[in-house]
């Protein structure tokens, strides 16, 4: 569902990114840090930024010409994005 979403949005880097995602899709928290990083890119894709999906730093994002590279992590005790 995501890596679809990813790919119609325009994110870069989506083939690596579906890789790794069914890669680590066994482990709950990899699998919940992986969705945590779509859902993240596709909030930025939505306010117009270019985002490339990628494994470390997560995502890199490029807003009204500035690059930045967010680091997410998911509190594995809590199931939430920080």
């Amino acid at each position: 569902y995501y890596v679809g979403r990813l790919r119609r949005a325009g994110a870069h880097n989506v083939g690596e990114y579906e890789a790794r995602l069914r890669q680590n899709a066994p482990s709950v928290p990899s699998l919940n840090n992986f969705l945590s990083e779509a859902v993240a890119a596709l909030m930025l894709l939505d306010y117009g930024a270019e985002v490339t999906m990628q494994d470390r730093p997560d995502l890199a994002v490029v807003l009204r010409g500035e690059r930045s590279t967010p680091r997410l992590s998911t509190s594995i005790a809590s199931g939430r994005t920080i």
